[in-house]
């Protein structure tokens, strides 16, 4: 049986990308999401504007059932 070794990547913070000598291989960008990756943030997406956003008024006056609810309709969502 083969073993492998996973090699570290360079962790870049925030926007250095922007400011120092990067290779390609160093920055990701969402062209690098795969399929299923793209899939749940479609998802996220479509729960944000169909659920969060008609409440954001009750959510800023600290209605909290408000928020118990969306986190429950979340939760199976995974």
């Amino acid at each position: 049986m083969a073993t492998t070794t996973a090699v570290p990547k360079t962790r870049i913070a925030g926007g250095s990308f922007l400011l120092e000598s990067r290779r390609p291989d160093e920055v990701f960008t969402s062209e690098d999401f795969t399929e299923q990756q793209q899939l749940i943030g479609q998802t996220a997406e479509d729960s944000r504007s169909m659920k969060s956003l008609p409440n954001v008024e009750k959510m800023e006056h600290k209605d909290f059932s408000i928020s118990r609810d969306l986190l429950k309709k979340l939760a199976t969502l995974a």
